[in-house]
């Protein structure tokens, strides 16, 4: 699989979350330790999400452009015509 890009504000709070696991191992007999393997793998789903998000957000932009592109063309197309 491709390697993700992810903010390093994003990288921090997986970080963060994965301090608090590992203190709540510490501390509570019902949480268990993380391995590097566990912790990687947090990185990995939030550079998915991350992406996911990202990539939705430019579908969506790209379909209110092409809104826009036929709202202009049906406008110059009726003042054209001289309906507009």
């Amino acid at each position: 699989m491709t390697a993700r890009i992810l903010p390093a504000q994003q990288i921090e709070e997986v970080d963060r979350v994965i301090d608090g696991l590992i203190r709540d191992a510490a501390r509570y007999d019902n949480s268990e330790l993380l391995d590097e393997s566990q912790c990687w793998s947090l990185h990995k789903l939030a550079a998915e999400l991350y992406a996911a998000g990202f990539e939705d957000g430019q579908r969506a932009e790209a379909t209110r452009v092409r809104g826009q592109r036929a709202r202009d063309v049906s406008a110059a197309n009726r003042s054209e015509s001289g309906a507009g």
